[in-house]
């Protein structure tokens, strides 16, 4: 294991974490001075700002490093239609949850703007090569296509989804998404440092040489020992004394610790190692497939815009699919009811 570059991704990773705190910080804090508003602005704050930008932002800039993976092998998709989708997409349950067209993030309304979006998303992949007048590849361009929308857009939408569900709003429902987030990247943490150390066998090779067997385990249980270790703190938070709530109420941590006990944290350490642990497993399956993607492309990162760590794609290829499980899991332990 090179020292050097442990202790440039150490020193990364810490400023990643303290930025993410700060986002979701202020984010829960708007969430909060706008919870006594009446106005239309009040409504869409009450229910996210920071953090919903900002994942429109992140995926949207993951679509570009996307498009360009695909050119890379000889792919069109239909950009200038896709970039709006997989904005609207993740948007969509921010503003179903603020009252657009919905009373709730996840009312049948809320889900058939989605399901709406993501028809004009296939109609699009199937319209534009007539529009082109080119039938060379375009079974590979609308699929090129339908790929960034569902991948990124519809995927990515689940991550709003959990900010803004309905029982977990505003400023709690933010650091249930910082939860899973952070539970998701501790895999990637557990993976890099037992692979490198003891790393033997390889998991997959032809996909992601680097990847091991160990390392594969070691992100198991950095998620799980991460997801454990933030509930027991959640627990202890949630039974403090009785002074304690009144303390931080701006930026509902307690009020957060409350209900992850009563949901999540009540199935028991061992339900919520097997939860970090599931998420793991999405997040290296994510991991995986972005690998795939760039292999093909025949590129060692999606981009160069993180030091030491590559593009946007590379940042989040772990949570792409872990946001769609946690949401059902979350749905499932009653958290997002």
């Amino acid at each position: 294991m090179d020292r050097r570059i442990v202790v440039q991704r150490t020193a990364y990773g810490t400023l990643a974490i303290a930025v993410l705190l700060v986002l979701f910080a202020a984010d829960a804090w708007i969430a909060a001075q706008a919870a006594g508003g009446q106005t239309r602005w009040s409504a869409w704050f009450r229910h996210g700002s920071v953090i919903p930008v900002t994942t429109m932002g992140v995926f949207f800039l993951g679509a570009v490093e996307l498009v360009r993976l695909q050119r890379a092998t000889g792919a069109r998709p239909s950009t200038w239609q896709v970039y709006p989708l997989v904005i609207a997409l993740i948007a969509a349950p921010w503003a179903a949850a603020a009252g657009f067209c919905a009373r709730t993030v996840d009312s049948d309304s809320a889900w058939a703007t989605t399901v709406l979006l993501l028809t004009i998303a296939a109609v699009v992949c199937v319209v534009t090569p007539v529009i082109r007048r080119e039938t060379r590849g375009s079974l590979r361009d609308a699929g090129a296509t339908w790929l960034i929308v569902g991948y990124l857009g519809f995927f990515g939408s689940f991550a709003v989804r959990i900010h803004c569900a309905e029982n977990a709003h505003g400023h709690v429902g933010g650091w249930l998404l910082l939860y899973i987030v952070l539970v998701t990247k501790a895999s990637d943490i557990g993976a890099y440092f037992v692979g490198s150390a003891i790393g033997r066998h390889r998991l997959i090779p032809a996909v992601s040489p680097g990847k091991s067997v160990e390392g594969t385990i070691g992100g198991l249980l950095g998620s799980a020992l991460v997801a454990v270790g933030l509930a027991a703190a959640l627990a202890a938070a949630a039974t403090g004394t009785p002074g304690t709530p009144a303390k931080a109420p701006s930026i509902g941590l307690f009020e957060f610790a409350a209900l992850f006990r009563s949901s999540v944290g009540a199935h028991g350490l061992p339900a919520v190692a097997g939860f970090g642990a599931l998420l793991s497993l999405a997040g290296q399956m994510g991991d995986l497939v972005e690998s795939c993607f760039k292999r093909d492309a025949s590129v060692k990162d999606s981009g160069h815009v993180i030091p030491w760590f590559g593009g946007i794609l590379d940042l989040i290829d772990s949570l792409v699919l872990a946001m769609p499980l946690g949401w059902f899991l979350l749905r499932c332990s009653g958290t997002l009811g």
